[in-house]
């Protein structure tokens, strides 16, 4: 496949592997082609010598989220759970990588791909992004974990009542709330390589068992959330509600 129509490009530099999400047309939103070449390139850095992990998007935003028309309408039973089978499988890789992984956001990160950042180490926003929880809107509850990921960051009230209400925080809101880790004014893809510079200073592995540790416990809960959401997400694509606010949706996309 010609490197431009990848759908997660990889460079390497030094100790850092940058992914790039690469729908730009779709503002990458995430396709299963995308999620599983997401799944294949972390297995892949998972065995390799180096030591952070950046991922940003392309174009004019880190994701929108999952791809409703690819994801959501008109799939069968089966194919669903296989999906978020695979959903699964990329957010725990995410959180239990034996790297540092930095998540870079400019524009918008919403839906699944605001769950992909929260699984980061850290993340690293410019002030134009934005991290939106737009599930409710057409219907459906968080998926990627975001409800374990969004809990730790912020807290079980906040996290319920941002659900709830479909909040899209602004980057400002998000730093402050404890969501964003560094906000910087632009070009958080330069601020994340700047940052994992400072990172790679530090003894490597004594990072690696620390965050190991802290996830032993952690990751048996997310897993349980991930089976939770994805038993939810089932029910709610078969409400009527879901039904009519997603072809409300297609139809203003159309």
């Amino acid at each position: 496949m010609n490197i431009a129509m990848e759908p997660v490009r990889m460079t390497v530099k030094d100790h850092i592997v940058h992914l790039e999400l690469n729908r730009p047309e779709r503002l990458n939103a995430m396709n299963v082609e995308m999620v599983e070449s997401i799944i294949d390139r972390l297995e892949e850095i998972a065995e390799s010598e180096q030591k952070i992990v950046i991922i940003s998007g392309a174009g004019a935003g880190f994701s929108s989220g999952g791809d409703i028309q690819s994801m959501s309408a008109g799939i069968s039973d089966p194919l669903f759970v296989e999906i978020m089978g695979k959903v699964k499988e990329m957010i725990l890789k995410v959180y239990t990588l034996p790297k540092v992984v930095i998540s870079a956001v400019h524009g918008p990160a919403a839906g699944l791909g605001f769950s992909l950042a929260l699984a980061s180490d850290y993340i690293v926003a410019s002030h134009q992004a934005s991290f939106g929880l737009n599930f409710i809107k057409v219907g459906l509850v968080p998926d990627g974990g975001c409800h374990f990921l969004l809990k730790k960051r912020i807290g079980y009230q906040k996290a319920k009542h941002a659900i709830w209400s479909g909040k899209t925080f602004s980057a400002t809101e998000a730093k402050d709330g404890g969501i964003v880790d560094q906000l910087v004014e632009e070009a958080p893809l330069e601020a994340a390589y700047a940052l994992a510079e400072t990172i790679t200073q530090q003894p490597h592995q004594s990072q690696i068992e620390s965050k190991l540790i802290l996830n032993a416990t952690e990751v048996l809960e997310l897993t349980k959330i991930l089976d939770l959401e994805s038993e939810a997400q089932g029910k709610m694509r078969k409400t009527v509600e879901h039904q009519q606010r997603i072809q409300a949706f297609l139809n203003r996309t159309k």
